[in-house]
């Protein structure tokens, strides 16, 4: 895009230009037999000036400042859809981490419900059933939260593709969004 903005000013440096032909020369030799007979040598040269007197010269200039202007604002919008793309991953990735980190804190939550569990299976109060609810309430909740970090490391990667972060380079998805009223 930036290329393309480069391109356009440079064509707009000779759009005010009064011809865009060039002058052209042309030669022209040979012999030219005479009434009388005779051969003399000949020559012409000629000279071409293009002219444009029809008034698009003029037009000229504005065409070309306003290609520079679309040149520049197509430049932006790119701009601007990388930026809004780079912080939907940011978000995206924040959200992966932050559920990734719930899902932590649940998982030890039904680690603990495994404990009590078998203490309470080991004193007699409660049936081996219960052991094995909390048994497979765990694995449910390890298999969440493996999911949610390897839904959270692609998130980091994508965000760090995006910006062309070189690979193993370290990126951390930190801070808050603050919009202004």
């Amino acid at each position: 895009a930036l290329a393309r903005v480069d391109i356009a000013r440079a064509s707009r440096t000779g759009a005010a230009a009064w011809a865009r032909d060039n002058p052209t020369v042309s030669l022209a030799g040979g012999p030219r037999a005479l009434t009388s007979g005779d051969w003399v040598p000949d020559l012409v040269v000629g000279l071409s000036v293009p002219l444009e007197l029809s008034g698009v010269g003029a037009l000229r200039p504005r065409v070309a400042d306003a290609q520079v202007l679309l040149a520049e604002a197509e430049a932006d919008a790119l701009g601007a859809q990388v930026v809004g793309e780079a912080l939907a991953l940011w978000v995206r990735a924040g959200a992966a981490d932050a559920r990734a980190t719930l899902a932590a804190e649940v998982r030890a939550s039904f680690e603990r419900s495994a404990q009590v569990a078998t203490t309470r299976v080991n004193r007699g109060v409660a049936g081996g059933s219960e052991v094995a609810l909390a048994t497979v309430a765990l694995a449910r909740a390890r298999a969440a939260e493996e999911s949610a970090r390897a839904e959270a490391i692609a998130a980091v990667e994508a965000l760090a593709a995006r910006l062309a972060v070189a690979r193993g380079g370290a990126v951390r998805v930190r801070g808050a969004l603050e919009v202004e009223p």
